[in-house]
């Protein structure tokens, strides 16, 4: 159209892509508020619970009446809980090493600031991705919207403060504001603890989600208590 004539080349081709992803999420949006429209305050509730009961079966979480293995550790961690226990279950926990997990998890529920770039890395989050896009796929298709976040920005950070980098150091390789990142690292502390209390029964994946949160809860993102 004469709107995209006025950009050039790559600049074209994402405004076009971002278009398109605009308009699916409009009519995900529009497809929803027709279904709830359609149903009572009661109907509603109980087609949001059947939606979700079908996602925990499609997912292996909920056999009958009953949790799985992969449920009951869902069931033990609060907020993002899909994502971490598929990362949990495909192994990533045990293969990735201390720091690349930070990074990892670090990336699980980031919310970027507008106009913030993502900090090139050469870490292999590819499975991590794999996994978000899944997950993103299924939810919309049974519930109609999607829970899962995954934005490595500042994967390549949380990498770093891993490695014993200074803070100072970090901050001078981005334009992310300190308290955001900070934010950010006690955020993945918190998922680490969750994951590691809910894997007691496991000495290898406990005493490697420790060393993470050692690497991690120092210096300016330790907090004392």
């Amino acid at each position: 159209s004469a709107f995209y004539r006025h950009y050039q080349g790559r600049e074209r081709s994402t405004l076009r892509r971002e278009y398109r992803q605009f308009k699916r999420k409009i009519a995900t949006y529009e497809r929803l508020m027709l279904r709830e429209e359609a149903l009572d305050p009661h109907k509603r509730y109980i087609q949001e619970f059947s939606d979700k009961r079908g996602l925990l079966e499609a997912l292996g979480y909920l056999q009958g009446d009953e949790l799985s293995t992969a449920g009951l550790l869902a069931s033990q961690i609060h907020g993002h809980e899909l994502l971490i226990t598929e990362m949990f279950m495909e192994g990533l926990f045990h293969s990735y090493s201390p720091a690349e997990l930070n990074a990892a998890l670090v990336s699980v529920g980031y919310e970027p600031r507008k106009n913030e770039y993502r900090i090139k890395h050469k870490l292999d989050l590819t499975p991590v991705y794999r996994l978000w896009h899944s997950l993103t796929k299924m939810e919309q298709r049974m519930i109609g919207f999607s829970t899962v976040q995954f934005n490595d920005h500042v994967a390549a950070l949380a990498y770093r403060w891993s490695k014993g980098e200074s803070f100072a150091d970090l901050l001078d390789a981005s334009s992310i504001d300190e308290g955001d990142l900070v934010f950010a690292f006690r955020r993945g502390i918190d998922l680490l603890r969750q994951v590691r209390n809910a894997t007691t029964e496991d000495p290898n994946i406990y005493g490697k989600l420790r060393e993470c949160i050692e690497l991690m809860d120092r210096d300016e993102v330790s907090i004392w208590l």
